[in-house]
């Protein structure tokens, strides 16, 4: 069943199975933001955010900086 899936999804990897697949978004964001020139519009869709705001609420939550920050901080430290 769905809750008993979700039981076990969570005594295994120690969060709900939304919070990992977000995580698994999230992760994926980093790597287009620092390999593309896509828009951050482009690479929440790309990561299935549908909502880009949502993307980026997620992402500051996650990661504690927002992604034009992660992005400035990527390109700088690549000069």
């Amino acid at each position: 069943s769905t809750s008993n899936f979700s039981k076990v999804f969570k005594e295994k990897m120690l969060c709900s199975p939304l919070n990992y697949v977000i995580s698994c978004r999230l992760k994926k964001s980093c790597d287009l933001i620092s390999k593309t020139d896509f828009s951050m519009t482009e690479i929440s869709g790309l990561v299935g955010f549908e909502d880009s705001n949502y993307f980026s609420r997620q992402f500051k939550k996650h990661f504690g900086i927002s992604p034009l920050q992660f992005k400035r901080l990527h390109v700088n430290s690549n000069k």
